[in-house]
């Protein structure tokens, strides 16, 4: 009887033996197949980490993590992986809130009493949860002309932030992804634990669960081992370097990891071993809104289904560098793909490759055509030379400290601020013009001569410029 057991237990072993890697062979073509444009050694690319119950079960990478020095992209290069680095700052302030070291309830000025008093508070919750109407540092950078890859301090970049005289919204009535608020939680820990972010996040997250090759990038001269470059495709071929190699801002985002050590972080997911298992309860918990209104993000993670099935994510963008970070909880099933391209487009990436191992368990794909919206060009108007004139002047805001110029060019409005390369505006309505998504509103005193504009930019609104003479 044992023998008999014994042969079929055999039979069985040589049949998983032959048909597994059959399988496996198969789905990996698959997986291949969503990375192809970059399986080559002449453009860079995508790492791409499959994760099942705590394991890896498909890794590799694609196209070159330097193209100058020819090292190909891999599991275990060193990615920046830009907004996807907010779930670990949301995590350190869980855990220095379980420390003692503050509440997630207190007021930002109680750490940051530079910031502008609004009238009403902004609470730590308030920045996790993109409610607190901060406006985004990012975007105020680019709007006063200042460079990413200058060199600047923490202090000046706060010191931006403050200058601001008003919020977007009132705390808690609206959600618009704030990067200032997570650039600020860095330096609430900063404040609150005398560490920095790196320290804080280096001693309580990433050595006690063997994250050896990850830190977030303070300090720009710091060297480290396997780091990709990041790139993006230029016009007729190849591609330009897009790292700001000073750009050494953290919260925000600045982190850089490796898809083999978040699988380690993927693990603490269902293990919670920090925090006294505290803290991944904590992060999972949604935001809502003052009138009681459930958001869809949580602490730095967004929880939302995909075709059915429930997905905890979020992804990253930055210089030429994309990350994604997507986990199917109930199926204990996670992508990571890490790009150092900026056309890799890993949320796509990641969704696809969840669908060649978990298609079965999906509802069928939406299918209907997304709305068409506006026509590009369909609100412009046209303007005469003349009409063009009453534009032109120079322009400060006080709380980018910034000028802003404007001069009418060969039939077009043509405007400057700082450093950066001059733009186009065109006008779609009276006293309206746009560049891009940046919609320009000036106005006129009572004899019409034009003296200010305000600006609305996405996640900055109502930033006024107003016009002066300069001195001959």
């Amino acid at each position: 009887m044992k023998s008999r057991s014994l042969f079929v237990l055999c039979l069985l072993w040589a049949a998983v033996s032959v048909a597994w890697p059959v399988r496996a062979d198969e789905v990996a073509d698959k997986v291949d197949k969503v990375f192809e444009p970059f399986n080559r050694t002449d453009t860079p690319g995508c790492a791409v980490g499959v994760i099942r119950n705590g394991r890896l079960i498909y890794e590799r990478g694609y196209g070159m993590a330097s193209l100058e020095l020819g090292a190909p992209n891999s599991p275990q290069m060193v990615y920046y992986i830009g907004s996807t680095s907010k779930q670990f700052v949301a995590a350190s302030i869980v855990l220095a809130s379980l420390q003692g070291h503050l509440s997630l309830d207190d007021n930002i000025r109680k750490y940051l009493p530079e910031i502008s008093d609004y009238g009403t508070p902004v609470t730590i919750r308030h920045m996790i949860h993109h409610t607190s109407g901060l406006r985004d540092y990012l975007t105020l950078m680019t709007l006063a002309g200042m460079p990413f890859e200058n060199i600047y301090t923490d202090e000046e970049l706060v010191a931006l932030v403050a200058r601001q005289k008003e919020l977007n919204f009132a705390p808690g009535s609206e959600w618009l992804y704030s990067n200032s608020g997570y650039f600020l939680l860095a330096q609430i820990i900063g404040r609150a634990t005398g560490k920095s972010l790196r320290e804080y996040a280096d001693e309580n997250i990433f050595q006690p669960l063997g994250m050896k090759h990850t830190h977030f990038h303070d300090t720009r001269t710091h060297v480290f081992r396997n780091r990709a470059m990041a790139y993006s495709p230029k016009e007729g071929g190849g591609f330009n370097l897009e790292w700001y190699i000073n750009f050494d801002k953290v919260g925000s985002g600045g982190l850089l990891t490796t898809v083999e050590d978040l699988l380690l972080w993927d693990r603490n997911f269902y293990d919670d071993k920090l925090g006294g298992g505290k803290l991944v309860e904590q992060l999972l918990r949604v935001g809502a809104l003052n009138d009681g209104k459930k958001l869809d993000y949580a602490f730095g993670l967004r929880i939302a289904p995909y075709r059915g099935l429930e997905t905890v994510s979020h992804g990253g963008s930055f210089m030429g560098f994309r990350a994604e970070l997507l986990r199917f909880p109930e199926q204990k099933f996670s992508v990571a793909v890490l790009c150092n391209v900026s056309n890799g487009n890993p949320s796509r990436r990641a969704r696809q490759v969840a669908e060649v191992y978990l298609g079965e368990k999906m509802e069928p794909e939406d299918t209907r055509p997304a709305g068409q919206g506006n026509r590009r060009g369909a609100d412009e108007v046209s303007l005469s030379a003349g009409q063009l004139k009453e534009f032109v002047g120079n322009y400060f805001s006080d709380e980018l400290q910034a000028t802003f110029r404007l001069w009418a060019e060969e039939g077009k409005l043509r405007g400057k601020v700082g450093s950066r390369p001059a733009v186009i505006l065109t006008p779609t309505g009276d006293n309206r013009f746009r560049y891009q998504f940046v919609q320009f509103e000036f106005e006129r005193d009572s004899n019409k001569p034009v003296t200010a504009f305000t600006i609305q930019a996405g996640r900055v609104r109502n930033i006024r410029f107003t016009r002066f003479e300069r001195r001959k």
